[in-house]
C-alpha cells in the first residue's frame, strides 16, 4: 500500500476514534510551527496519521514527531534523515543564500539581545537566537565559539511590504511575522558597525540531544511559520518567549519568565538572571567580550579617533563624526594634506595616522551602506524591475543571460518576496525549484560584462541611477584616500 493511501486510511480511522483528540499541548505545537493556522481535530488527525505511516515524517516535521512521541510513549529517530537541515539567510547586499546546518555540529544555542536603536521598531532592542555552528574538524567549545562566520542568527521579524514602516500597521497588525535567518556577521555589522548598538549573547543550558532537537524544530518553524506581527504585543520578544516555552525544558515552569514580557529589553533582563542560561560573564564586560558573549558598538572607537585627529589638527571647531563622514572625499583629502600640524602628528605618532585611516574606513562603510539602501529603494520600483527583466531577453549569449538572471534578478526578487512556505522542512526538490544556482556569481569576467549592460539600461529607465553612480564615485575616492594614507605608514 502506498504511503499516501495508508495515511489517508489512518486519517479516516483516527477521525472515528473519540479518544484521539488534540490536547492543549498540540495546539501549542501547532501555533509554534504554523502560526496562524487553524487548530482543529482534522489537523491533529492529519499529523498523527503522518507520524504513524510516513517513514520520513520526523525528517520533515520534527516538532510534531517529538510531540507525538512524548504523548504516546515512543521515541523519535533521525537516523534516516539528511545530516543537515536548511535555512535561508537574508543578505541585504545579495538577497540571501541557502545554507545547510548539521544539528550535530551546533554546540550550543544562545539568546542574543541587541540594545535599543533610534527607530520606533528598534527602540526597545531586539532578541533572537544564535546557533553556535562548529567548523569542520575536532569539536571544542573554543573552536565553535570562535567560528563566527558560520554562526546563524534566527529571529522573529515583520515582513515589511515596502521601504518605510507604517507605524499604525505595525501597532494594529497587518505585517506578516516569520522566523528570519541571517549570518551572525550580518547581524554584527548591522548592529555594532552601522548602528550604535551593543550585542549580548548568553547560552541556554541544554544537553547536546536537546540542542539537536531544537535546531531541527527551528528549521521547521523557519520554513512553515507565518503569523501576525505587532510592534508592542506580538513582536520578536513575545514570539520568541512562546517558542522557548515549547522548545526548552523547564522554561514554562520558571515563575519569573512565565510572567511574559512585551519588550525585548525587559525580557532579556529577566532571562539573564534565570537558571536556564549561563550569563555570569555579562557582569564582566572585558571577559564577556573575549569569550564572544558581548560585542560592543564600535561607535565609541570612531569617536575617539575623531577626537584624536581634532586634537592634532589646526582646524577649529572640529567636525563631528557624522559631519566628517558626509564631507566629500576630495575635500577630506585636501583638508588632510593642507593641515601642517596634522601631517607633523602623523610623522611623530603612528596612532594619529591609524586614527585618520580608521575615520576613512568608517566613512567607506557608511557610503557602502548608503549605496546598498538606495539601490534597494530604486530596484523595488516595479518599472525599474520590469526594465531590468526586459534586459534578460536582450542579452545575447546564454551564459550572460544565466549570469544576469541568477546573480542580479533572483537576488533582487529575494529582497522583496516572501520566503516560500513549505509544509515542514523542505526536501531537495523544493529547494532546487526555488534556490538553484548553477553559475558562479563571483566570476569577475562575467560580472564586468553584465554590469556594464545593467548600468546602461538603468540610465535609460531611471535618471536617479546617476545619484547611485555619484555614491559609487565617492566610494572609489575614499578607497584611494585609504590607500594613500596607508602609504605614509
Amino acid at each position: 500500500m502506498a504511503a499516501d493511501e495508508q495515511a489517508d486510511r489512518l486519517y479516516a480511522a483516527i477521525m472515528q476514534v473519540d479518544a484521539l483528540q488534540p490536547d492543549a499541548r498540540f495546539d501549542q505545537v501547532e501555533q509554534l510551527v504554523a502560526g496562524d493556522a487553524p487548530h482543529d481535530r482534522a489537523a491533529y488527525a492529519r499529523e498523527l496519521a503522518g507520524f504513524l505511516s510516513v517513514a520520513d515524517y520526523p525528517c520533515r516535521h520534527p516538532a510534531y514527531a517529538y510531540y507525538f512521541a512524548q504523548r504516546y510513549g515512543s521515541s523519535v529517530s533521525y537516523g534516516a534523515c539528511s545530516d543537515s537541515v536548511p535555512f535561508f539567510l537574508f543578505d541585504r547586499k545579495q538577497g540571501g543564500r541557502l545554507v545547510h546546518i548539521r544539528p550535530d555540529h551546533v554546540s550550543s544555542i544562545h539568546v542574543m539581545f541587541s540594545s535599543g536603536g533610534d527607530s520606533l521598531a528598534s527602540r526597545f532592542g531586539h532578541v533572537s537566537l544564535r546557533l553556535i555552528v562548529c567548523p569542520d574538524g575536532p569539536v571544542t567549545a573554543e573552536r565553535c565559539e570562535r567560528n563566527l562566520f558560520e554562526h546563524v542568527v534566527l529571529g522573529y521579524m515583520a515582513r515589511v511590504d515596502g521601504l518605510q514602516i507604517n507605524p499604525l500597521k505595525g501597532m494594529v497588525g497587518g505585517y506578516a511575522a516569520r522566523l528570519q535567518g541571517m549570518s551572525f556577521m550580518e547581524a554584527y555589522r548591522a548592529n555594532t558597525l552601522l548602528d550604535d548598538r551593543n550585542l549580548y549573547s548568553v547560552p541556554l543550558k541544554m544537553d547536546h540531544a536537546q540542542v539537536e532537537q531544537i535546531v531541527r524544530e527551528l528549521s521547521e518553524v523557519h520554513w512553515r511559520y507565518r503569523g501576525d506581527y505587532r510592534f508592542f504585543t506580538n513582536n520578536c520578544a513575545t514570539l520568541l518567549q512562546d517558542a522557548l516555552a515549547q522548545m526548552v525544558a523547564g522554561y514554562a515552569s520558571d515563575d519569573e519568565l512565565a510572567r511574559g514580557y512585551l519588550r525585548p529589553d525587559t525580557f532579556f533582563a529577566a532571562l539573564r538572571h534565570s537558571p536556564l542560561v549561563d550569563a555570569r560573564w555579562l557582569d564582566k564586560p572585558a571577559e564577556a567580550e573575549a569569550r564572544g558573549y558581548y560585542f560592543p558598538s564600535n561607535r565609541p572607537y570612531y569617536r575617539q579617533a575623531r577626537e584624536l585627529i581634532a586634537a592634532a589638527s589646526q582646524d577649529s571647531p572640529a567636525a563631528t563624526l557624522d559631519q566628517y563622514a558626509s564631507t566629500p572625499a576630495k575635500l577630506r583629502l585636501q583638508n588632510i594634506l593642507s593641515d601642517v600640524r596634522l601631517k607633523e602628528a602623523f610623522a611623530k605618532d603612528a596612532h594619529v595616522l591609524d586614527a585618520q585611516i580608521l575615520l576613512e574606513e568608517y566613512t567607506l562603510m557608511q557610503l557602502q551602506s548608503m549605496l546598498t539602501q538606495r539601490t534597494i529603494e530604486l530596484l523595488s520600483r516595479h518599472d525599474v524591475v520590469a526594465g531590468l527583466s526586459d534586459l534578460a531577453a536582450d542579452l545575447g549569449p546564454a551564459p550572460e543571460r544565466e549570469f544576469f538572471t541568477q546573480c542580479y534578478l533572483e537576488p533582487l526578487a529575494a529582497l522583496h518576496r516572501q520566503l516560500p512556505r513549505a509544509d515542514g522542512i523542505p526536501d531537495d526538490a523544493f529547494l532546487d525549484a526555488h534556490y538553484r544556482q548553477a553559475v558562479d556569481c563571483n566570476d569577475i569576467g562575467e560580472r564586468l560584462k553584465v554590469s556594464g549592460l545593467v548600468a546602461a539600461r538603468m540610465q535609460q529607465i531611471e535618471p536617479g541611477f546617476i545619484a547611485l553612480r555619484d555614491i559609487g564615485r565617492q566610494i572609489d575616492l575614499t578607497l584611494a584616500n585609504i590607500s594613500m594614507l596607508k602609504g605614509l605608514m
